[in-house]
């Protein structure tokens, strides 16, 4: 707001009126209004750079932009933290110890891996909770006759997260009456099957990695 009356050139006496009108001017910060010598709580649509919140409540939604810091402090932090600006945050530190803690958990759809072999129409789904760097991936592929996949063939090559590290992770695939190793492959988000599976309606899989 703009302070009504300004006193800079001023060549007579102030009226006390102009000047309880300048105290009681409020001071716009986001969308709150704060007025002098009142107690103000809330303030909304506040960007702060480079805050650092010794102490106190969040609450709510929170968004982080990761291209800057936040220092939490001796704060209590509670309902949904979302980290946006990059795609994958790397750590997530209170007090400067990681936040290992960190967990995702949602709904995934694998895609037609070129390893298999479908008979009518091709269905999946799946989920996947990553803990810290540790994903956990269960999911199924269907043919509406049958589906098959062939050795060292892709199951599917859309994995959530593509695995890290210098490791194969292995996990296992199944359909009704036999069972495989698949892997993860370093680098790569490609789920392979380690034998070749026989047709049957559906094929489940269940594989944990690093990223």
């Amino acid at each position: 707001m703009t302070v009504p009356n300004t006193f800079a050139n001023a060549t007579t006496a102030i009226p006390l009126v102009q000047l309880d009108q300048n105290f009681n001017t409020g001071v716009t910060l986001g969308n709150t209004t704060v007025f002098l010598g009142n107690t103000t709580n809330t303030l909304g649509n506040v960007t702060f750079t480079g805050a650092n919140v010794s102490s106190g409540t969040i609450s709510g939604s929170t968004s982080i932009n990761t291209t800057g810091t936040v220092a939490a402090g001796n704060t209590t932090i509670t309902g949904t933290i979302s980290a946006t600006g990059a795609s994958n945050v790397a750590s997530i530190s209170f007090g400067g110890s990681s936040l290992s803690t960190y967990t995702q958990s949602q709904a995934w759809t694998p895609n037609q891996g070129s390893g298999l072999t479908v008979v009518g129409a091709f269905s999946s789904s799946g989920t996947y909770t990553r803990v810290g760097n540790m994903v956990t991936v269960n999911g199924v592929v269907s043919g509406a006759t049958s589906v098959a996949v062939t050795a060292v063939g892709d199951i599917c090559s859309n994995l959530p997260f593509g695995a890290g590290g210098t490791t194969i992770f292995f996990g296992g695939a199944v359909n009704n009456g036999f069972s495989v190793f698949c892997l993860a492959i370093t680098s790569t988000a490609r789920l392979i099957s380690t034998s070749s599976i026989g047709a049957s309606p559906n094929i489940y899989f269940s594989i944990t990695y690093t990223v």
